[in-house]
């Protein structure tokens, strides 16, 4: 007969396990250089200075804006519409910059190019209106460059931009007269309404008074030349919103002044009949 040892439950003893070595802080930034972290941040920050230099760089900033085919605004109106002028090339987009100009009641359309560095250049496209100058009873063809082409024969239409000649001096077909007088006289007739709200009843033109207005409500403005036009207006407009009364207003110097009533020597009657021109001798 065998024997047999009693079994005995013994608990199974544990495997200790190694604690883990960490890395010292060598090998750990080697281990974090190996993975092109750092490298990548570095880069990131260069390029992020770098575009910020660009951005704030002098040399890309926009310093005036070339505009061509401009008659009715001046040029400083289109960079003042444009907003380019003392902005960052990189900020400008030429489609904003379109659309913006292309909301002037003035314009029918504009061609933007934004160039580096610093170009910001504007094409435009303005409205256009027949224009006539009244000498006497005789309504001559008058182009933008002044040059008297005709006579017209027919009755004036509406919309047709008449420049009444006061001066009394007869012309004729193959005479000139300033362009200047003719490209004033077509700003005013658009602007005017639009941007003083006074309607015009008669535009005139003499040696002594340049070009003047009288408004469908009586008033007489003397504009003179082509010079400070935004200035002039902009006077205006600002009667009109403060709703100033007057009867007289005089812009043709750098004091311009306004009145209640109209001097006598600046009375406007309408143009001598052909008859009382000085017509020059044969």
């Amino acid at each position: 007969m065998s024997s047999q040892r009693p079994r005995t439950n013994r608990p199974t003893p544990r495997t200790r396990r190694p604690e883990g070595v960490r890395p010292g802080m060598r090998i750990q930034s080697l281990t974090y250089l190996r993975t092109g972290r750092p490298l990548s941040i570095l880069l990131v920050l260069l390029v992020l200075g770098y575009i910020y230099s660009l951005w704030n760089n002098p040399a890309y900033v926009v310093t005036s804006v070339t505009v061509t085919g401009a008659s009715t605004l001046s040029s400083d109106r289109v960079a003042e519409l444009s907003g380019a002028v003392g902005a960052s090339i990189w900020s400008l987009d030429a489609q904003t910059i379109q659309t913006t100009i292309l909301a002037s009641p003035y314009v029918v359309s504009a061609d933007v190019a934004v160039r580096l560095p610093n170009t910001v250049s504007v094409s435009l496209n303005e409205h256009q209106s027949e224009i006539r100058w009244k000498n006497g009873p005789t309504y001559l063809i008058v182009d933008p460059t002044g040059a008297l082409l005709g006579i017209d024969p027919a009755v004036v239409i509406t919309g047709t931009l008449i420049i009444n000649d006061d001066s009394a001096v007869y012309l004729s077909p193959g005479d000139t007269v300033d362009a200047q007088i003719v490209t004033l006289a077509r700003v005013i007739s658009q602007r005017l309404p639009t941007e003083a709200g006074l309607d015009i009843a008669r535009i005139g033109w003499d040696e002594r008074r340049g070009i003047s207005v009288v408004s469908a409500t009586g008033q007489t403005i003397l504009f003179g030349t082509l010079e400070r036009i935004d200035e002039k207006l902009a006077l205006l407009a600002q009667l009109n919103a403060e709703r100033t009364t007057f009867a007289f207003a005089d812009l043709r110097s750098l004091t311009p002044y306004y009145r209640d009533e109209i001097p006598f020597t600046e009375t406007i009657t309408q143009t001598l009949v052909i008859s009382d021109a000085v017509e020059p001798a044969p």
